[in-house]
């Protein structure tokens, strides 16, 4: 995922979401859930590369990411533990509109 242009990183998000959702025992939903994560405080460059990527995101798509997010911070503790809350309060939460 952090290969993908910003052009295509909306047109593939969804899959890796559903992936993950059907198959939490794979890394994919770890995986996604820390590609979708802003907190790179020591890293600005990555911060930069992450809001390249999701700046094509409609607000729709933002929303249903945050939705996805909660789910996960929800359903799959098991599987990420605190991951999802940061993803949230590092972007989605404060950006789904």
């Amino acid at each position: 995922m952090p290969f993908f242009s910003p052009e295509a990183y909306p047109f593939f998000l969804p899959a890796y979401m559903i992936y993950g959702l059907e198959d939490p025992d794979s890394n994919v939903l770890m995986y996604t859930v820390f590609n979708l994560t802003a907190s790179y405080p020591s890293d600005p460059e990555l911060e930069e590369h992450f809001l390249l990527q999701i700046a094509k995101l409609t607000s729709e798509q933002k929303k249903a990411i945050t939705s996805f997010l909660e789910c996960v911070k929800e359903q799959y503790k098991k599987y990420v533990l605190n991951d999802a809350d940061e993803a949230l309060q590092s972007y989605w939460k404060k950006n789904d509109r």
